[in-house]
């Protein structure tokens, strides 16, 4: 047992980290399981919105780490096992929710920064949705606390101008 899945541990935010050596052997099964465990009712309730999940060893490419293939490759495989990023994944500063997106969704580099695909946005926002509302059905959660969890979602995702 982690530290974290103590029901009486307090956690202001999780850390899930894989490692460059798990995406180049295309090994998500450490990190699915990890991020698995987090579907366990207590765990589920307490960690709401807290996970920051990433991957370390590229810290000497210049790349982002979403234009590299094999962890686009490797993030779609652990994807398929672990759909519920929008339950979990935290907001603020530390969010890695743009990096889970442009893993996740094609793009085009575009003057100033780069772009998501229209139409993989909106696959990848409905898909993730529907794991997310699923998820919180399964955990009894209310209506409302489903629909304000949605609209942070959608205002991190889709910001007002």
């Amino acid at each position: 047992m982690e530290a974290w899945e103590n029901p009486n541990a307090r956690a202001d935010y999780l850390v899930i980290m894989a490692s460059r050596e798990e995406v180049e052997a295309r090994d998500v099964s450490r990190a699915s399981a990890s991020l698995k465990r987090l579907l366990e009712p207590n765990n589920a309730r307490r960690l709401k919105g807290k996970l920051v999940f990433g991957i370390g060893g590229y810290d000497a490419d210049p790349r982002e780490l979403f234009e590299i293939p094999e962890v686009r490759t490797w993030m779609r495989k652990l994807d398929r096992e672990f759909p519920y990023w929008f339950y979990f994944l935290d907001l603020g500063p530390r969010s890695t929710l743009s990096f889970v997106t442009f893993s996740l969704c094609g793009y085009d580099k575009v003057p100033g920064g780069k772009m998501i695909h229209g139409d993989d946005l909106a696959a990848f926002v409905a898909t993730h949705f529907l794991a997310m509302n699923q998820l919180a059905a399964s955990l009894h959660d209310t209506e409302e606390e489903i629909d304000d969890r949605s609209r942070a979602i959608s205002g991190f995702l889709f910001p007002a101008e």
